[in-house]
């Protein structure tokens, strides 16, 4: 008679959710969003990732190739866009790089690029 206690536990789940149709239902709808986590995600941080980019700023073209201390690697015809501007660093956003932004000294956007500075 073990599944005795088996049975007292779902009665009294069912009888805090309102019933066991809503047990079921619960438990369903939780497997459904369970299984579809990863697509809702997904969805999510494209959303997120189309509104940052909603501001179009022109591309600047890399003509000499340069690797900085930070990590930023431009290679010739790279494409990178400026997303702000303060004094002589520069937060930028290379095209089709997945650990976009990068600051950027200003002096070798002008040395590197055909950056003409905002």
């Amino acid at each position: 008679m073990n599944n005795l206690g088996s049975y007292k536990a779902l009665t009294i789940m069912s009888k805090k959710v309102g019933g066991p149709e809503n047990l079921l239902l619960l438990v369903f709808g939780t497997g459904i969003l369970v299984s579809n986590l990863d697509r809702i995600i997904k969805v999510i941080t494209n959303k997120k990732r189309k509104s940052s980019t909603s501001v179009e700023s022109p591309l600047f073209y890399v003509h000499s190739e340069f690797v900085d201390s930070l990590g930023a690697h431009f290679n010739v015809g790279d494409l990178y866009r400026v997303l702000e501007e303060d004094n002589n660093s520069i937060l930028i956003e290379i095209i089709n790089d997945s650990n976009n932004p990068y600051f950027v000294d200003k002096d070798i956007l002008l040395e590197i690029s055909n950056y003409g500075g905002i």
